[in-house]
């Protein structure tokens, strides 16, 4: 007897939970259909925007790497000339030095 009261409020269960069911089934089909407009640009954006994003990183990644280059050999080729920049600055400042000052001069 208790088998069939239980079995009975299954069934009843049943009867009123698959309607419920459907209905949240159907409401999300339809708020998926909706949204999937939104969904599809967004992702069209989004490939958009990682393709441009690709193609800058890689411009400034190429200026990049000839800025470096180009400072590497700046230094290789001024490093050895450096002495005789310090020379010629010496040389220069003794120079000035030895040279009577502009305002001392009379006409």
């Amino acid at each position: 007897m208790l088998g069939l009261l239980i079995s009975m409020a299954v069934m009843v269960g049943l009867f009123v939970m698959l309607p419920v069911i459907a209905v949240g089934l159907v409401l999300k089909l339809g708020l998926a259909l909706l949204v999937l407009p939104l969904k599809i640009l967004g992702l069209a954006l989004h490939v958009v925007l990682s393709v441009v994003s690709g193609v800058f990183k890689a411009i400034f990644g190429v200026i990049g790497g000839l800025a470096f280059v180009a400072m590497g050999v700046l230094f290789l080729v001024a490093a050895p000339l450096l002495p005789l920049l310090l020379l010629g600055a010496f040389v220069w400042a003794i120079a000035k030095a030895l040279s009577p000052s502009s305002a001392m001069r009379t006409v």
